[in-house]
């Protein structure tokens, strides 16, 4: 055991390797984000302040 341990995820990791829990961390926010924009064009607010979800097959 060289003792190299990941600060964020806790992974044992050979010298000079680098972990990519940040890297797969990220992918996941900018997914999310992708789908809340998905999710934003969506949604519609009207004059009285109602939400409506359109929904097109």
């Amino acid at each position: 055991m060289y003792g190299y341990i990941c600060e964020h995820c806790g992974a044992h990791l050979d010298p000079g390797e680098h972990c990519d829990c940040r890297d797969k961390h990220l992918e996941k926010l900018h997914k999310r984000k992708a789908t809340n924009l998905t999710l934003e064009e969506l949604l519609e607010v009207e004059e009285c302040y109602q939400e409506k979800l359109e929904i097109c097959y």
